[in-house]
Formats: structure tokens, C-alpha cells, sequence
């Protein structure tokens, strides 16, 4: 039995876009997930003429795979390779397609699932079944008090999720938080509790007035939040000088680290330590810069309304994190 009910059963938040797709950023939510709820595709070229060489992570069968992609040597008219998910009809075929250099180094596509409370089941059970365990159906079902604890499992300190949070912009880690942030009694952890918790503590502790800002989930994915680098900066100087500063800023990723910083501010590493954020026509970077000069200076940028790519807007967000840090 899959017992999902500490959390809702909305999977996807307010203002999310319906066409997200298959992409690994806009996984569905559930209290019972793995693996972000996406499937790892290892991709490799084949031989010329054939399909790619393609693994994945977690081996199971809740999927299927359809392999249409085509190894090829010669770059005119490549067709774009794609794994795509039939998200329209809710299933989990993954089908591929167009073509692969016979020359191309082996790369990573991470696409979210449908039904992740299953998809985790079916995970679990083929674990078991590893084991000799025999099971022979999976089924959703709230066993509140009628059950018997097996086995207890502790997981890495909440620090390491919010590491991981920051530095690879994992949202659903980010959902998982607020929603878990609204449980309250016998109700399961929801978007309207969770956030309101958020609004309580940013009115009540840090002094931030809430009627001027609008929170719609936990990652920033939805196109209704609402906010001001004014907010940003009372927030980061809040948790600096009365918050937990450590924890905090070592959560942040730095220049030149593995994620989201990975190609920016190599040469500065933990003197700038910022959070990106970005959709489509929007770039922004929050955080902190520490200037030998003026010493930890709180800082936050937000760039919206564009069409094209965000490189040259975060180029320039780079060139004030360098005069901040500098001038």
C-alpha cells in the first residue's frame, strides 16, 4: 500500500505553465517521491545508421521506451534530438528522436514521470523483489493508524536538502518544503498553509510587509509570484545580522561551483555567494557579495520582460557583482 496523504494531491502548483511538459524543473508533487521524480536517461551514439545507445536511472519497468533516433556522421540538417513524454495523454512512454552524431559524447536528459506516488511503488517493489520479496500489487491507500512500523529510515540532516535545494534549483525539494510547512493536525501539508506560514514569518519576524508581494508556491515556477529586490534585500540582511547566517550562506552556491554558479564568477569562488532565478524573459541573481572593501554586501537583481536568450542579462548581472565587489 502507497500512503501519500501527509501532503495534498495537487501535483502541479498556481500559475504553473500547462505545457512544462516532461521537464525535469516542472515535476509533479507528491509526498511519496524519488529520484525528483524524473527518470536519467544516459544517451550515447551508435553505430551510423543505427539508433543511440540508451540507459536509465532508475532501472524499472513503469516505463516504456520507443528509440526512433538515428546515429549519424555528417552535421547538415540535423535533426534535434529529443526524449519526450507523452505528458498530454498522462502516460509514461518516452518516445526518442532525431539524430545523434556518431562522434557525440555521452550525455544526460532528466524527464519528470506521471504518478509519482506509483512511480516511487513500482520503485520500491522492484527493490524488493531483488530481495526475493514477493509482491504482487501496488495500491494507494491511507493507513493512518492501522499499520505496523517494519523499519525506520533517517535521512541526511534537512541542510543537506536545502544544499541541494539552492545549488541545483531542484523545485521540487523547494515544494516538498512548503507544502511539509503547512501540515497542521489531522490535514495534509498543502500550498495555501505553507505558504501562509511563509507570509507569517517574513511580516512577523523579518519585518517585510506582505501586502505588497504575492507568494504562489515554493520554487518560483509559477508566473504569479510577485516580488521586489527591496524584499530580497530586507530578507538576506534579516537573516545576516538575526538569522541563521552560517547554515544560510553556506546553502548558497559560490563562483565557479558545481550547479547553478558552475560558469560564473570561476575566478571569485566564496566571495560571491547568490541564488539564481529564471524562466523565460526573466533573470534574476540574490545574494551576497563579500568585498574586501566594504565588507558582506547584500545584493539582488531581478531582469524581466525580455525576449531571447538570458546570457546577456546575466553577463551584466555578473559586471554589478563585480563592481560591487571591486568599486
Amino acid at each position: 500500500f502507497l500512503d501519500k496523504s501527509l501532503l495534498d494531491t495537487l501535483h502541479y502548483g498556481k500559475g504553473w505553465m500547462w505545457d512544462e511538459g516532461s521537464w525535469w524543473y516542472a515535476a509533479p508533487i507528491s509526498a511519496l517521491s524519488v529520484n525528483d521524480n524524473c527518470i536519467d536517461f544516459f544517451v550515447d551514439s551508435g553505430e551510423i545508421g543505427d539508433p543511440a545507445k540508451i540507459d536509465h536511472y532508475p532501472k524499472t519497468g513503469y516505463i516504456q521506451l520507443v528509440n526512433n533516433s538515428v546515429t549519424v556522421s555528417d552535421t547538415t540538417d540535423l535533426r534535434k534530438f529529443k526524449i519526450e513524454r507523452d505528458w498530454v495523454e498522462r502516460t509514461n512512454q518516452f518516445t526518442v528522436s532525431g539524430e545523434i552524431l556518431d562522434t557525440a559524447s555521452t550525455d544526460t536528459f532528466y524527464r519528470n514521470i506521471n504518478d509519482p506516488a506509483q512511480f516511487a511503488g513500482t520503485v520500491f517493489k522492484e527493490l524488493l523483489e531483488t530481495h526475493d520479496a514477493k509482491i504482487k500489487n501496488i495500491r494507494d491507500w491511507n493507513m493512518s493508524g492501522e499499520s505496523d512500523t517494519i523499519a525506520i529510515h533517517l535521512s541526511d540532516p534537512l541542510i543537506h536538502s536545502a544544499f541541494n535545494l539552492m545549488n541545483e534549483s531542484d523545485n521540487l525539494t523547494a515544494e516538498l518544503f512548503i507544502k511539509t510547512m503547512g501540515i497542521s493536525g489531522q490535514e495534509p501539508g498543502n500550498w495555501k498553509d505553507g505558504i501562509e506560514s511563509v507570509r507569517s514569518f517574513l511580516f512577523e519576524k523579518v519585518g517585510i510587509d506582505t501586502s505588497v508581494i504575492r507568494i504562489a508556491d515554493g520554487s518560483g515556477v509559477s508566473r504569479y509570484n510577485l516580488s521586489s529586490p527591496d524584499q530580497i534585500i530586507r530578507l538576506l540582511t534579516w537573516v545576516f545580522k538575526k538569522g541563521p547566517k552560517d547554515h544560510f550562506i553556506s546553502t548558497l552556491p559560490g563562483g565557479g561551483w558545481e550547479g547553478t554558479m558552475e560558469e560564473r564568477f570561476g575566478s571569485f569562488g566564496n566571495s560571491i555567494r547568490a541564488k539564481t532565478g529564471h524562466l523565460s524573459g526573466v533573470s534574476c541573481l540574490s545574494g551576497y557579495v563579500f568585498s574586501t572593501r566594504h565588507g558582506p554586501i547584500a545584493f539582488s537583481i531581478m531582469m524581466n520582460g525580455f525576449i531571447g536568450p538570458a546570457k546577456p542579462y546575466q553577463q551584466l548581472q555578473d559586471n554589478i557583482c563585480r563592481i560591487l565587489l571591486h568599486d
